[in-house]
C-alpha cells in the first residue's frame, strides 16, 4: 500500500477500493484460484488490468529482496562485535526502499530489467556507507542468490 503512489501505473489504486487492491495482489501472486478479475469493484479495462498486474508482479518480486535485506539488517544489528563472523550489514529494507524501487518499475520490464533496477538501487544505497560497501553488496548478492565466484 505504501508504494502505490510511488508508481504511476498503481497510483490510481490509492483512491479505489482496498478490497480491489487485495484482490489485485492475489491475482498478481497467482497462487489463489479463487481470485478472479470479475470480482473487482472498479471496471478496469483489459489494458489497465494487464499493466497493473504486471507492475504488481514485479513489486512482489522486488519485495522478496527488500524483506530479505530487512531481515539481514535486523540480524546484523542484533549481533555484538565480539560475536560477529562477517562485517555489519547496513543496507536496509524499508518502505522507503520499496518506494524508491517501485517508482522505477514499468509493466513491460522483464526479469533481468527488474533485477537491474533492484541492483542499481542498492548499489546507490551502498555508496552512502562510510565503510563496508563491498561487503554489503556481496552479502546482498548472497541474499538474492546471485553471488558468483
Amino acid at each position: 500500500e505504501n508504494a502505490l503512489t510511488a508508481n504511476p501505473v498503481l497510483a490510481p489504486l490509492a483512491a479505489r477500493s482496498r478490497d480491489d487492491l487485495a484482490l489485485l495482489v492475489r491475482l498478481a501472486g497467482g497462487g489463489d484460484p479463487s481470485a478472479r478479475a470479475e470480482h473487482l469493484e472498479h471496471p478496469y479495462s483489459a489494458v489497465e488490468l494487464d499493466a497493473v498486474l504486471a507492475v504488481l508482479r514485479h513489486l512482489l518480486t522486488a519485495r522478496e529482496t527488500v524483506l530479505a535485506v530487512n531481515a539481514a539488517y535486523i540480524a546484523s544489528a542484533a549481533q555484538t562485535d565480539a560475536t560477529r563472523t562477517e562485517p555489519p550489514f547496513r543496507l536496509q529494507g524499508s518502505y522507503r526502499n520499496m518506494n524508491k524501487i517501485a517508482e522505477r518499475i514499468v509493466p513491460v520490464m522483464n526479469d533481468a530489467e527488474l533485477s537491474a533496477v533492484v541492483d542499481d538501487h542498492y548499489a546507490g544505497e551502498a555508496q552512502t556507507l562510510t565503510t563496508g560497501a563491498e561487503a554489503n553488496l556481496l552479502k546482498l548478492a548472497a541474499l538474492r542468490g546471485t553471488l558468483t565466484a
